[in-house]
């Protein structure tokens, strides 16, 4: 987290893969860079479960990054791919806490909104109702003095 948010240095990371691992769990980074899954790999449903060592050797692979024994340089590809994310290119961002909850409710920003405005608009037509109330109540001290005059 340390690393990914420009805290650490990354030139001093000396395990990048866990966070490639936090960063690939929150980003879909095989999307972003285009990544194709090596053909072997790839289950009969067609479906690919990526791993952090895997992320960094496809993109090591699609950069040319290789060591001198010829193998995919998965080191400089993670190291890359973490200043990516330093930088912005790799967009890293956590809602607010109280949007997780509000999401699972159903609730929206927009709708909250609207209910808090129609909640104002109930209270203007209160009023109406308390100015209708209190014309009933002159309109009832009127007949009772009327059937007082009556009675006299």
């Amino acid at each position: 987290m340390q690393v990914l948010s420009g805290l650490f240095p990354i030139s001093q990371v000396r395990e990048p893969y866990s966070a490639i691992r936090y960063l690939a769990e929150r980003v879909p980074i095989e999307k972003i860079y285009q990544l194709v899954p090596p053909s072997e790999e790839v289950s009969s449903t067609g479906h690919f479960q990526w791993t952090a060592f895997m992320l960094c050797e496809a993109y090591a692979n699609k950069r040319g990054y290789h060591t001198k024994n010829g193998r995919p340089d998965t080191y400089r590809a993670a190291l890359e791919i973490l200043r990516d994310t330093v930088d912005g290119v790799v967009c890293l961002y956590f809602d607010p806490p109280d949007a997780a909850r509000l999401s699972r409710l159903g609730v929206s920003d927009n709708t909250s909104a609207a209910v808090a405005h129609d909640d104002d608009d109930d209270d203007d037509d209160d009023d109406d109702d308390d100015e209708d109330s209190d014309q009933d109540r002159d309109q009832d001290d009127e007949d009772s003095v009327d059937e007082d005059v009556d009675e006299s």
